[in-house]
């Protein structure tokens, strides 16, 4: 299960172009749960080269100060369809989210435990958000 976070970290930021941004604020609190079951699922997903699917959203605020991307999945499905039902089937499921941790100099993550043991994590500074200006 370790290795597949990890991988899916380097997916991520193969996959949306993550660039470090300089003068982010550190997160004090990750987004709350409820805030991300209110926003839900984008209708856009990813397949990873394993030909799983991945959801989520790329930059919400999800109830903090900052923006943040929310990646759930890695999920085995047929097609994007299947895998949008699943997704949307465990989101009510995930938990309140262990961090922020600061996995490298200039990012932060939430994990978010769920009931079906897909990966669900939030990422800040958003993936693939250069320019983003959040207040201190």
């Amino acid at each position: 299960m370790k290795y597949l976070w990890i991988s899916m970290f380097f997916l991520s930021t193969i996959l949306y172009g993550a660039t470090p941004v300089q003068t982010q604020s550190r997160p004090i609190v990750c987004p709350p749960r409820n805030s991300i079951i209110q926003l839900g699922l984008s209708p856009y997903m990813v397949q990873d080269s394993g030909g799983n699917w991945i959801g989520g959203f790329l930059s919400q605020n999800a109830g903090t100060i900052h923006l943040w991307t929310f990646m759930f999945g890695a999920i085995p499905a047929a097609n994007r369809t299947v895998a949008m039902g699943l997704l949307v089937r465990a989101l009510p499921t995930i938990r309140q989210a262990t961090g922020p941790i600061h996995v490298n100099a200039n990012q932060w993550q939430c994990t978010y435990p769920n009931d079906y043991n897909y990966m669900a994590i939030a990422i800040y500074p958003p993936l693939g958000c250069e320019q983003c200006a959040n207040p201190a």
